[in-house]
């Protein structure tokens, strides 16, 4: 019964999706392609989950925990609803209180799942400048080369950072140092952050017009990250709904035309809302069957 309440409701929400876009658009390519689009989109943001879910489970590993794949996937479920709750709080509040219920570390679980979160915010904030800085300035190869390790070293050195103030305020007394101090450990969620930035930005991509250039797609796609992060920052906002949408529609006016860019970011939007009623959808299924069956969710 759960399982056909879910696929109605994201068949719905698909449905009026294509309503809306079909009404207000005079774009014609985007009501053809629309369908095709939303299925490339959505494996995309369902990627994103998968590594954010990942880079979750590595992280756990600082508070020895080893767990398997699959739970930390059900962890990022919280994350799918609870950031339609201002500044995350349920979402951060509910995965780490879920750890602390199969963990001695107690608190630990709560600063790392809040830990986790800024951490991405500060890699978003990276590589929102980083997109900008390519987007508007013809560079080398050697050059980009320089600027991706530079985007490297600030990702790596702000996670570092994140767990240097964790460690002085005593949670070094509640993590392995054997992977907090672990240049590699550091290295590996770097790198899984970015990954989730790249995905993220790039989703974007199946949903603009064929007739924009390469270059003017790149850089409606730095914007399109400049607004995710604008969203994420205005956190009294519920998943930044509005915002981002804003921001992407101001900003990206002197490339496309206000109503192509409007479908653009209500398309894009209403896509990530649909994946995120079913990806948490699918993790409450999973913790329940599982439950049901007489084992645990750890």
């Amino acid at each position: 019964m759960a399982g056909l309440v879910i696929s109605c409701m994201i068949l719905g929400l698909f449905l009026a999706g294509l309503q809306l876009i079909s009404t207000f658009s005079g774009y014609d390519q985007v009501r053809i392609e629309l369908s095709i689009s939303w299925v490339v989109v959505s494996l995309i943001l369902l990627m994103v989950y998968l590594i954010s879910a990942v880079a979750w489970n590595v992280q756990l590993k600082v508070l020895r925990r080893d767990r398997r794949l699959i739970d930390a996937i059900c962890d990022m479920g919280f994350i799918a609803v609870g950031k339609y709750v201002p500044g995350k709080v349920l979402g951060i509040l509910a995965r780490g209180a879920k750890n602390i219920a199969v963990s001695d570390n107690n608190a630990a679980s709560l600063y790392f799942s809040a830990i986790d979160q800024v951490g991405l915010l500060f890699t978003g904030l990276y590589f929102s400048l980083f997109l900008f800085l390519v987007s508007q300035w013809n560079y080398s190869a050697i050059e980009l080369v320089g600027l991706s390790l530079a985007l490297f070293y600030l990702c790596y050195s702000s996670l570092r950072l994140l767990y240097f103030f964790y460690s002085f305020l005593g949670g070094s007394k509640t993590i392995s140092l054997r992977y907090a101090k672990n240049y590699t450990f550091f290295a590996q969620v770097s790198g899984l952050f970015l990954i989730i930035w790249i995905l993220t930005s790039f989703s974007l991509y199946p949903l603009l017009p064929d007739y924009l250039e390469d270059g003017e797609k790149f850089q409606i796609i730095s914007i399109f990250c400049i607004s995710i992060v604008g969203g994420w920052v205005a956190v009294f906002v519920p998943a930044g709904v509005g915002v981002r949408e804003g921001l992407f529609v101001i900003m990206s006016g002197a490339i496309i035309p206000l109503d192509i860019a409007l479908t653009i970011a209500a398309g894009h939007r209403i896509i990530a809302i649909s994946v995120d009623v079913l990806f948490s959808g699918a993790c409450i299924l999973i913790m329940y069957n599982q439950q049901k069956k007489g084992g645990s969710y750890d």
